[in-house]
């Protein structure tokens, strides 16, 4: 790794190329991992995202389908058969989902936060910028936040997350495709 990475060029470029995405496709895969699993628990699916609020998410956790839509007004999540509706102001599924592609593509709101201290280093391809908790309610929960942005697009496309109890998620974004005209039908219920 380098030694003189310009972390506040680094940054400022991952939020300049998040800032220009408004819309997303991608294959995403998500992995936890923690001492009271006995194996990892993975999440694969597709998942749309247009700015400011719709997101289409079909995918399967641990071999269960289910779908997640949401077009700003109205969310709803289907899993083993069963649809639910979800109250967009109260539901923490639809907040964290909306959260995680968000931020996947608009970082600025971790980077440019007081609330994470934040070090960027690099390899040959990728800018790592890994961020720690400075506040204490972010300490309570969360060790470290590592971001993985490809250096040709400054995209970030690997998400590693450890929690307090040394638990790991990572969210890795394939085939993105980024500012393609979104079908609108995509979100309909």
């Amino acid at each position: 790794m380098a030694q003189n990475t310009d972390e506040a060029k680094v940054k400022q470029m991952i939020c300049d190329a998040s800032r220009d995405v408004e819309s997303i496709s991608a294959e995403v895969v998500m992995t936890k991992t923690s001492k009271m699993l006995k194996e990892p628990t993975t999440t694969k699916g597709h998942i749309v995202y247009k700015r400011p609020d719709c997101i289409s998410w079909v995918g399967s956790a641990d071999g269960k389908p289910f779908t997640l839509l949401a077009n700003g007004k109205k969310a709803k999540i289907t899993k083993e058969g069963k649809t639910k509706e979800l109250n967009l102001a109260d539901s923490r599924i639809y907040r964290r989902v909306k959260g995680m592609i968000k931020d996947g593509v608009g970082f600025e709101t971790l980077i440019g936060s007081e609330s994470f201290s934040v070090a960027v280093s690099e390899t040959e391809s990728q800018w790592i910028v890994t961020l720690t908790p400075e506040r204490k309610e972010f300490k309570k929960s969360i060790k470290t936040i590592t971001l993985f942005a490809d250096k040709a697009d400054n995209i970030v496309k690997r998400i590693e997350m450890i929690n307090k109890d040394d638990e790991k998620t990572t969210i890795e974004l394939v085939n993105i495709k980024t500012n393609e005209k979104v079908d609108a039908t995509v979100f309909d219920f």
